[in-house]
C-alpha cells in the first residue's frame, strides 16, 4: 500500500493539517469518554463537514466500541473506516457495450477536466474511449474538451456552441457502436440543481442512452467540489432525485482543510464516492480507496 498511501498523504496534506489535526490531538491518549469531551468532539466533527446526523452516528459508534474495550483512538478510527465500507466503488464497465459514463454537476466543479482524467484512466486500462463533448452552452466548452482529448490521445465528438447536446450524444453513441469503442464518456453543461429545465435536459440525454443501448448508463456520476462542504449534500439530493446516481466524483479534495464531506454524503445517501481528485495533473484523479484515506487522517 506504500505508493497508494503516499499518494493520499500528499493529496490530503491540507485536510490533515486542518480540522482533523485538532480532532487527533483531542483523541490521542484519551483514557475514556465523558459528556464534556464528546461535546468538544461533536463541535470539531461538525466543523470538519461531517454534518449533524453523521457526527451523531460516529459518536454513538465510538461510545459503543469504547464500551467493548477499544481505546478512544481505536474506536473513532474503526467507526470512520466502517462508515466508508460496504460500498461498490469500481466503475461499471459491463452493463452496456460500450460502457457509458454520464457526468453531471453544477457549474465550476471541474466536470470537463474530470471527464478528460477519466479518459486517461480508461486509456491506461487499454480501453478504446470516445468523449461526447456535451457542454455546448459555453463557447469554450467544446474547445476545452477537444484540447484535452488531443493531449490524451482519445477521440471526441464536439460541435459548435448552441448545438443540441442530446443530438450530439445520439451521434456519439452511434459512432461508439460502429467504431467498436469500449467506453463513451459524456460531458454535460454545468447546471444548478434547482433549475428544472436544465435538469430535464439531462434526463432527456439519459433516455436517449436507454433507447440506444437498452440500459441505463453504466455510471451516472455527480461531480462535486470537495471545498464547498455541506452544499454538496443539497446537490446530491437534487441530482439523485432527478436522475438516480451511481456514484460521486470529489474534485479538489487536496484543497479542502475539512474533508468530512466524504463521510457525510455516504452516510446519508448510500451513494459511493468512486473517484477523488487530489491535484490538477491528468494523472491525479484516483479511484477512491477508504483504507489509505482514513489511515492518512489518523497518521
Amino acid at each position: 500500500m506504500g505508493s497508494v498511501f503516499d499518494k493520499y498523504a500528499r493529496g490530503l496534506e491540507k485536510t490533515k493539517k486542518g480540522v482533523f489535526s485538532a480532532f487527533l490531538q483531542k483523541i490521542k491518549g484519551r483514557p475514556a469518554l465523558d459528556r464534556a469531551f464528546l461535546e468538544e468532539i461533536e463541535d470539531i466533527l461538525l466543523g470538519a463537514d461531517l454534518g449533524y446526523e453523521t457526527t451523531e452516528k460516529v459518536i454513538r459508534g465510538a461510545e459503543q466500541k469504547v464500551g467493548e474495550g477499544a481505546s478512544v483512538e481505536q474506536a473513532f478510527h474503526q467507526v470512520l473506516l466502517e462508515a466508508l465500507s460496504g460500498e461498490e466503488r469500481t466503475l461499471d464497465l459491463t452493463r452496456t457495450k460500450p460502457a457509458v459514463f454520464l457526468f453531471v454537476g453544477v457549474n465550476g466543479v471541474g466536470k470537463t477536466t474530470t471527464v478528460a482524467k477519466v479518459a486517461r484512466l480508461m486509456q491506461d486500462k487499454g480501453l478504446k474511449t470516445i468523449i461526447a463533448a456535451g457542454d455546448t452552452y459555453r463557447a469554450a466548452g467544446s474547445i476545452q474538451m477537444e484540447t484535452w482529448a488531443k493531449r490524451i490521445g482519445v477521440d471526441v465528438v464536439a460541435k459548435e456552441q448552441g448545438h443540441d447536446p442530446a443530438a450530439l450524444v445520439y451521434e456519439a453513441l452511434d459512432l461508439a457502436r460502429t467504431g467498436d469503442y469500449d467506453v463513451v464518456l459524456i460531458d454535460t453543461a454545468g447546471r444548478m440543481h434547482n433549475k428544472k429545465g436544465l435538469m430535464d435536459e439531462i434526463a432527456k440525454i439519459k433516455r436517449i442512452i436507454i433507447k440506444k443501448y437498452g440500459e441505463e448508463p453504466s455510471e451516472t456520476l455527480l461531480v462535486v467540489d470537495a471545498t464547498t462542504g455541506q452544499n454538496v449534500l443539497r446537490q446530491v439530493h437534487e441530482f439523485q432525485k432527478a436522475l438516480g446516481l451511481t456514484g460521486l466524483v470529489l474534485t479538489k479534495l487536496d484543497g479542502s482543510s475539512k474533508g468530512g464531506i466524504v463521510f457525510s454524503v455516504e452516510s446519508l445517501y448510500n451513494i459511493p464516492v468512486k473517484l477523488v481528485g487530489m491535484g490538477e495533473g491528468v494523472d491525479q484523479l484516483n479511484l477512491f480507496d477508504p483504507v489509505p484515506f482514513v489511515e492518512v487522517l489518523f497518521s
